[in-house]
């Protein structure tokens, strides 16, 4: 039997809603239910806009129209009596209640800076985001000042697990925040860095071998262990597995403690007795060739190339060699030094310096040895763009970051014997390391991948940081540049 008309829509009325309500029929219900749309969204539109209008002119955003309805006696407490206009005055409305309290609380605190709406610049940040080509995070452009550094003291990097010995090697990884201490204790360290925790994240033990140099390969992924001993070690990071290498195969070195690896992640080379250089394959281990200087050789510093190689020794005579044919290239006299005892060459191979046993360091043009002509030895002998007489005693490291902009110098031999160097004027930062900056022996330094911190490790088994912590825009300004000892 069908069901009546009358009986179908109270059903629909009762299960849905009446009609002019969720559900409306084409025709002239859907127009009057657009129409009250739209005047909804109107209204919303214009209360926003009176709201910010208040809130620009520093009127209240809400408002109550029942506060005028309120009447607030304000004769019987003595709170409320404070803000009586007159003694004879008993009752407010709640507005003027409201605008009294408002009042009283000013005079009391003066200021309330937490209340007060604070004015913004309208600009269009996005859109000159997108407009520039500057780096989203800040870090630092374009020349640095020569004045002075604005540093910041950080947490010791080990404070986690100081070192027992000295700080033999402390290098950062150079894509993460990860660094590595070792030393004559047998332990590599590995901390995360972050200037607060510093956790400590792995260690390793080497039974037979007293730690003197410890290097990350360039890629990160390894790590070469060693020291006064006829073997050496590689750690793989990932793995976190440890290969043991019984030395190079047809030589009898007994000392690999003075070990560089080439930034094309190719070579390692082995600093030997009686100026012999031993060339290893990063990736075999195996022997691939060798080097040989007239004199005893003390350093080595590798090429951005990776085929590029210089290395000094006793004489102040420095090699430069050609990697590829195994050759060397030209022999350049270091000026005024009878024994060079540390070299280092900048990531984009044209600045070289060089430290001798007297503590002075030379800065070299390297592109401008191809226009010297050699002489009756067969050397050539290049003036210095700068020679540095900052230091007294052996230098024993020298440190570029990686834009050739900054250069860490020390000497191993006497208290607090370090200096940072702007290289573009030659002139040593005027402000950092001070009388009480707590350096003591600095036995190693190095510089973050992104030239934001430096760090130091000592004799007191510490790893002492600096690094960058404000952007700078202007020129002259002072370079900002925490540091941290570890």
């Amino acid at each position: 039997t069908p069901v009546p008309d009358d009986q179908e829509h109270a059903l629909e009325e009762f299960l849905f809603g009446p009609k002019d309500g969720l559900f409306v029929e084409e025709g002239e219900g859907a127009e009057a239910q657009d129409r009250s749309r739209d005047e909804l969204l109107a209204q919303e539109a214009a209360d926003e806009e009176e709201s910010a209008r208040r809130a620009e002119a520093g009127e209240a955003v809400w408002h109550d129209d029942d506060d005028e309805k309120i009447v607030v006696d304000i004769s019987g407490k003595n709170v409320r009596r404070k803000l009586r206009a007159t003694e004879d005055e008993t009752t407010v409305s709640g507005k003027e209640y409201a605008e009294r309290l408002r009042k009283q609380l000013g005079q009391v605190n003066k200021e309330v800076s937490w209340a007060t709406r604070k004015k913004h610049k309208k600009t269009d940040a996005g859109d000159e985001l997108l407009k520039s080509s500057k780096k989203l995070l800040g870090s630092k452009t374009g020349p640095l000042p020569s004045r002075a550094l604005d540093i910041e003291r950080l947490k010791d990097a080990n404070v986690k697990d100081v070192s027992d010995a000295v700080i033999q090697s402390c290098r950062f990884h150079p894509s993460n925040n990860l660094m590595l201490t070792a030393g004559l204790d047998k332990r590599l360290k590995l901390f995360q860095v972050d200037g607060k925790d510093n956790a400590k994240v792995q260690g390793v033990f080497f039974e037979d071998l007293p730690i003197t140099t410890a290097e990350f390969t360039s890629t990160g992924e390894e790590i070469f262990v060693s020291g006064r001993r006829p073997h050496f070690y590689v750690y793989d990071l990932a793995a976190a597995a440890l290969t043991r290498v019984r030395g190079i195969q047809g030589r009898h070195e007994r000392d690999l403690s003075r070990m560089c690896l080439s930034p094309d992640n190719r070579h390692v080379a082995f600093l030997g007795e009686g100026g012999n250089i031993a060339l290893v394959s990063r990736q075999s281990r195996q022997w691939i060739g060798d080097l040989r200087m007239n004199q005893d050789a003390y350093c080595a510093a590798f090429g951005p190339d990776g085929h590029t190689l210089y290395s000094a020794g006793q004489g102040g005579l420095m090699y430069h060699w050609d990697l590829r044919m195994h050759r060397c290239v030209r022999k350049v006299m270091d000026e005024g030094s009878l024994s060079t005892t540390s070299l280092a060459l900048s990531a984009t191979g044209s600045v070289l310096a060089a430290g001798s046993n007297s503590g002075v360091v030379n800065l070299y043009d390297p592109a401008g040895f191809d226009g010297l002509a050699p002489g009756s030895a067969g050397e050539i002998a290049p003036t210095p763009r700068k020679a540095l007489m900052n230091l007294s005693t052996r230098v024993s490291l020298l440190k570029f970051n990686p834009d050739a902009q900054i250069l860490v110098m020390g000497s191993q031999l006497k208290k607090g014997a370090l200096r940072v160097v702007h290289v573009g004027s030659g002139t040593v930062f005027s402000n950092w390391p001070t009388s009480k900056a707590p350096l003591n022996y600095v036995s190693s330094a190095d510089i973050s991948s992104s030239s934001s911190a430096l760090a130091m490790g000592n004799d007191r088994g510490k790893y002492f940081c600096i690094g960058s912590s404000t952007t700078r825009d202007a020129p002259g300004e002072p370079l900002n540049v925490p540091l941290a000892v570890f």
